[in-house]
Formats: C-alpha cells, structure tokens, sequence
C-alpha cells in the first residue's frame, strides 16, 4: 500500500518529520487514503466490530506547505475532504459501520469557523455510518 502522491505519510513521533511536504500538484478524488485496504483486511481477519479512524481534512493538511496550487489552507482542505469522502463512502459500501474523524479544534487557524465546518462537513455529506 503506497501513500497519494500529493500527501507524504508522517510519523512525528517515530521521529522521522524532517521537512514539510508541498503540495505541487492539484489533488485528485481519483487518489484514494489506504484506510478501505485496511479495513477490508482487518474485517477478513476478525469477527469483532470494527471502528474505523480517518484524519479529518484540517489535520492531513497541516503538515503541508501550500505551495502555489492552492490560495489558502480552506482551498487546500476542501480538495481533500473530497478525497476523505470518497474513501469514507466505499468504506460505508464495504461494511463499515462507526467511523471515526479524528480534527482538532478550528478556533487557532485563520479563516473563519463557518469555513471550517463547511470543509469538514463536505468531507462526511452523504456518508452513512
């Protein structure tokens, strides 16, 4: 399983964060998450419930520099809530009952919380779990 082109997978407390990705390209709703593989492989594995985590759309983009593709941090998140619903949408279609969208609190980012709510709310229209 290979992380999307435009977002680098980061593990700051491995250690291993020693520059921030930039976003150099437009992002694609073609460009999946992994998290459906995942899911897919733990269901065959268990007969358990499953919760299943996905990074809201302001927390995948904080680590990345905006580059010169997107105006702001709001453009930039709500491409990527586009990608976070389709890959929330084929997990609801392969069985996933109780999703999780892990986001921080808006109140410290610039733009305004009417903003933020629209980009997190587009990221979960239409998902049903």
């Amino acid at each position: 399983m290979h992380p999307p082109k435009w977002y680098r997978v980061l593990s700051l407390l491995a250690g291993e964060l020693y520059d921030m990705p930039c976003n150099l390209v437009i992002i694609s709703e073609t460009e999946h998450l992994g998290i459906l593989e995942e899911f897919l492989y733990l269901k065959a594995h268990t007969q358990k419930p499953i919760k299943v985590t996905c990074t809201g759309p302001l927390t995948m983009t904080m680590p990345i520099e905006l580059g010169n593709v997107y105006k702001d941090r709001i453009e930039l998140a709500a491409e990527v809530a586009h990608v976070i619903n389709a890959e929330l949408k084929a997990l609801v279609a392969a069985g996933a009952e109780f999703i999780q969208i892990d986001e921080p609190s808006y109140a410290f980012l610039p733009g305004s919380m009417k903003e933020w709510v629209a980009v997190f709310n587009e990221a979960v229209d239409g998902v049903k779990a």
